[in-house]
């Protein structure tokens, strides 16, 4: 499992590059975001018993994401009242995580941080999580095969119907995210299987999908087939044991993977801030990068992590008081 906090970083890497202009289609690695959240919460919390574990659930999940959500939405509140997206009832929204499928101001945007779109697609998905995890861990191999079709057939529906599945507002925001979250979930399933995995743990079969990844990006105008290829590149990162492992988690795409939630969250808004600074080109390009990485690394370091375990531990935060009261003032 190790080998999906640089995947992660990988994908948020990618939506960082298409945002500053690279030819790629990196918001598919939102859509892969989806697939990772269902899988690994499954192998977390595939056991939760909704009755006893969804309150705890819920904070632990509200602790691992909102703490930055929240510096996002101070560090845009310059703009308030510039337009409807930053409205007062947009901030209500946003603060509330659901302005993603609820809430459409005047033009395309939905989130004051357009990153956060997604995070409420997230959020949705966690409310249901521990009530769902147990329907998926009691079908059989068979209804789980039929349930993953049809995830995917509803996703691809929205690509033929609308000409994209880049949907970043309405309730088709949760049609899209939902399905592949449930994917997500289904897919440890098969993963927990040994004779399942064994086929996808070789490095052949990782070059394998990687290829037919680069090759369906350069080939097909449409999302459909790289759709069809992110949850074997998930299965396959996830179960392969040999060197396309070792690479992955190499240091660099390992650091990448542990900032990659501030790395995706914090570049939008500062893309917000270039744009009243900096035309297009080249320089704005490299200064959106610049000022992400820049940005991002110690606000992961000082307020992602740290936020997180002061909310989901009561004795962390004790320590904490201790340690603040007996220092020399």
């Amino acid at each position: 499992m190790k080998s999906l906090t640089p995947l992660r970083g990988v994908a948020a890497l990618a939506v960082l590059l298409f945002h500053a202009g690279v030819p790629i289609r990196g918001y598919l690695a939102v859509d892969l975001f989806f697939m990772l959240s269902g899988f690994v919460l499954m192998h977390a919390y595939g056991d939760i018993d909704p009755r006893s574990g969804y309150g705890s659930f819920v904070k632990a999940r509200l602790a691992r994401i909102y703490p930055v959500h929240l510096l996002m939405i101070l560090f845009l509140l310059p703009f308030f009242g510039i337009n409807e997206r930053f409205s007062a009832s947009a901030l209500v929204q946003n603060l509330l995580l659901v302005q993603g499928p609820w809430y459409a101001p005047a033009g395309p945007s939905v989130s004051w941080n357009d990153a956060a779109w997604s995070l409420s697609v997230e959020w949705h998905a966690y409310l249901l999580f521990p009530l769902v995890a147990p329907f998926i861990a009691r079908q059989s191999a068979r209804t789980l095969r039929l349930i993953a079709i049809a995830c995917l057939v509803i996703v691809e529906g929205l690509e033929f119907h609308l000409g994209t599945i880049g949907i970043v507002a309405s309730p088709l925001v949760l049609v899209r995210g939902l399905p592949e979250f449930a994917l997500g979930m289904i897919l440890y399933r098969f993963f927990t299987d040994p004779a399942v995995r064994r086929h996808f743990e070789s490095d052949a079969v990782c070059l394998a999908v990687c290829a037919a990844l680069i090759g369906a990006h350069l080939v097909s105008r449409n999302d459909a087939l790289l759709l069809l290829l992110l949850p074997l590149l998930l299965f396959t990162c996830a179960a392969n044991d040999g060197r396309f492992a070792s690479v992955l988690c190499g240091a660099p795409l390992r650091f990448l993977g542990e900032i990659s939630f501030s790395l995706y969250m914090v570049q939008l808004v500062v893309r917000q801030y270039l744009y009243t600074v900096m035309p297009p080109g080249i320089p704005y390009e490299l200064a959106l990068v610049g000022a992400t990485f820049a940005i991002a690394i110690p606000i992961s370091r000082f307020v992602e992590y740290p936020a997180r375990d002061w909310i989901k531990n009561p004795r962390w935060r004790q320590r904490a008081a201790k340690v603040a009261l007996e220092s020399p003032r």
